[in-house]
């Protein structure tokens, strides 16, 4: 399995080749990343072309084709419904998320459908659509849930910033 660890709630799989990129900077843990807690929940986050690797998941043999979750606390309804997880290559100059309201412009789709996380740890989501990125650009998250269901008392493993630059806004 090829995979990447992003902000250290993420992991990217590509099964060909076994590979692991762990993005853990400055870690610590949050209920409002991940899947959220609330009843609707979404949330983008960037990552640098430096901390996923110039040359992993460049081509269609390498493409990512799962991303993983890691919950350090596990809450009630387990189960979340509506999930869409976007991806999107961006310049390696954008590096920070400004405020306001996202948008799935320019975002490809790569999993639509339903997560079960009931353990702490990693749960894997394999995508419907494989992603392939670009070399030398940044990679941008967006994650979209509406179950109109609360899922409170789950924690994940966040990191703040990227190894660029720790103050940075990469995670709204």
């Amino acid at each position: 399995m090829k995979s990447i660890l992003l902000s250290t709630f993420l992991l990217i799989t590509v099964l060909s080749n076994a590979q692991t990129v762990d993005i853990d900077n400055t870690g610590g843990t949050s209920g409002l990343i991940g899947l959220g807690a609330n009843h609707y929940h979404a949330s983008e986050s960037i990552y640098t072309d430096a901390e996923i690797g110039n040359g992993n998941f460049t081509s269609a043999a390498t493409a990512i084709e799962k991303i993983a979750f890691k919950a350090v606390a596990v809450g009630a309804a387990t189960s979340f419904g509506n999930v869409n997880i976007y991806l999107k290559n961006i310049p390696s100059t954008s590096t920070t998320l400004t405020t306001g309201t996202y948008t799935t412009a320019g975002y490809t789709l790569v999993f639509s459908g339903t997560v079960v996380i009931n353990s702490t740890g990693f749960t894997n989501i394999t995508l419907s659509t494989t992603f392939v990125r670009n070399a030398g650009d940044n990679l941008q998250l967006l994650v979209e849930r509406s179950d109109n269901a609360a899922h409170a008392g789950f924690n994940y493993q966040t990191s703040n910033g990227n190894s660029v630059n720790l103050t940075l806004t990469t995670t709204r």
